[in-house]
């Protein structure tokens, strides 16, 4: 008797397994598979915001600024990130930014191009050229121009890429301090003009991640030569170097390091002299402050894990100097000290909205950043 019962359960067991899965019900759970596998392979993601900040060279600063990454191949894995900034912005210093700085990869990463489109109208800091002058000691003046810069590289190696590159800004002096620095007519680029320059570009890219990495190297040379040839109405070579290393750092913190050398020669317009500050290097002294043609920088940055899955924090550190030489800039070296925090929508995704606040250290100078992404 207990075997015919469980032949019959058995039976009875399979009739209703086969049931469920009858052709209609076959499409119906493949058609959630795919829904499912879709939502795992969605390599692309849209972050729009915004965006209300404060620096020492723009004054209370307002508009939106939005990040778009997206996959070329999103099944494969092995496939870069590309990320294509937008930010539209206006300040109480009466500034327009209109910006769109993109790094994309094409053709299995066969392909990277890297540049940036945007529109300025600006009130700028001079202080002269050098280092004879305190960082509070400078004139404004007023500029507008468009500005395209792009890098077109192909893959010859493993994480080795070889192209090049093209830098144009037409800038229009709109106003300037009566009887100033500037006025004297003295300085090359006082009265505007185009800067038109092509050169070649090699980059080792190995980092894990492009948006934040924590660990590899991001090794990147470029030359740029501006001549009347091509349309340019200054004659100067500008050759820059930007090494970075990652690594992490005990339970997934990490520690990120950058040295940055520029170097030209010629004649160089004011407002394309290696600038020393900003929200990307020297964060704590106001951005161009310092000017001259060569510039070395070296900073560091401990970053810390994500908590609660939205909040990062960092410590950084920066030095670094301007001069006509390098003997100049070792003699004027300037350190700067700070600490800032991050926030991050999505933890897997690793785009994070960047606070910074950094100090020039011995200087009465200091600064505070709102950013997408790390500063390097």
């Amino acid at each position: 008797m207990r075997i015919v019962f469980l032949t019959l359960f058995t039976a009875w067991f399979v009739t209703s397994a086969y049931a469920q899965f009858t052709p209609k019900n076959e499409v119906k759970l493949k058609r959630k598979i795919e829904r499912e596998q879709r939502k795992l392979d969605r390599t692309y993601g849209l972050i729009v915001l915004p965006a209300l900040y404060y620096t020492p060279e723009t004054n209370l600063a307002g508009g939106i600024t939005g990040m778009f990454t997206f996959k070329s191949n999103p099944k494969d894995t092995a496939c870069r990130t590309s990320q294509i900034f937008a930010n539209a912005i206006y300040t109480l210093n009466d500034q327009i930014i209109l910006a769109a700085p993109f790094q994309v990869f094409l053709s299995k990463n066969k392909w990277f191009l890297n540049g940036e489109l945007s529109f300025f109208r600006y009130p700028y800091i001079y202080g002269g050229i050098g280092n004879d002058h305190e960082p509070d000691e400078y004139e404004d003046y007023n500029a507008y121009f468009p500005r395209y810069r792009a890098e077109i590289l192909r893959r010859v190696a493993d994480n080795i890429y070889m192209g090049g590159n093209l830098f144009y800004q037409n800038t229009t002096i709109t106003e300037k301090a009566f009887n100033g620095l500037l006025d004297t007519g003295t300085v090359a680029g006082a009265q505007g003009g185009v800067t038109f320059g092509l050169g070649i570009s090699i980059l080792y890219d190995s980092r894990n991640n492009q948006l934040s990495p924590t660990k590899g190297w991001y090794l990147s040379y470029s030359t740029l030569h501006n001549n009347s040839a091509w349309g340019s109405d200054f004659n100067f070579d500008q050759y820059t170097l930007d090494a970075r290393f990652y690594h992490p750092f005990k339970k997934r913190h990490g520690w990120a390091h950058n040295v940055y050398a520029q170097f030209q020669n010629g004649t160089v317009p004011f407002n394309r002299l290696s600038a020393l500050g900003g929200p990307f290097r020297m964060r704590g002294y106001q951005q161009a402050v310092y000017r001259d043609e060569n510039q070395v920088v070296y900073q560091t940055e401990f970053r810390s894990k994500v908590y609660f899955n939205h909040v990062a924090f960092r410590l950084f550190s920066a030095v670094g100097g301007i001069g006509s030489d390098l003997e100049e800039i070792s003699q004027n070296l300037r350190p700067t000290l700070g600490t800032g925090i991050r926030f991050t929508f999505n933890k897997k995704s690793k785009v994070f909205i960047r606070l910074d606040y950094g100090v020039g250290i011995g200087t009465q100078t200091s600064g505070f950043y709102v950013n997408v992404g790390e500063a390097f």
